[in-house]
């Protein structure tokens, strides 16, 4: 199945194909347990659940249809209607194009957030 990762220590948006109807392997492509944390057009968005601990120094947007901050590896994956997920249908250059990495002290200074 066709995914798209988006690894913000290594900034990059990489296309993946790997058997993600095994929960196992978005875990090992995410490197741990996550969360879907939204939608991004059709496409779902699952998220290393403890990505501020996992990659700690690295933060990244996605613009302009998801505004939330995200840290860790994510991955994206066409949602069904029935739950499922299959290929992603998005090019990868329309999301390498939207995505912007930033660190955490500059986003914690735009949110005026004192460590």
């Amino acid at each position: 199945m066709r995914g798209i990762l988006i690894d913000p220590e290594e900034r990059v948006v990489i296309e993946i194909d790997r058997d993600f109807a095994d929960i196992r392997e978005i875990q090992e492509t995410i490197q741990g347990h996550f969360t879907v944390a939204g939608y991004y057009e059709t496409h779902a968005v699952f998220v290393h659940d403890e990505g501020m601990f996992a990659c700690p120094n690295h933060v990244f947007t996605i613009m302009p249809h998801y505004d939330h901050p995200l840290m860790g590896r994510i991955l994206l994956l066409k949602a069904l209607n029935d739950g499922d997920c299959t290929d992603a249908d998005l090019p990868v250059e329309t999301v390498r194009d939207q995505i912007q990495f930033i660190s955490r002290d500059i986003l914690f200074e735009k949110l005026g957030i004192a460590e």
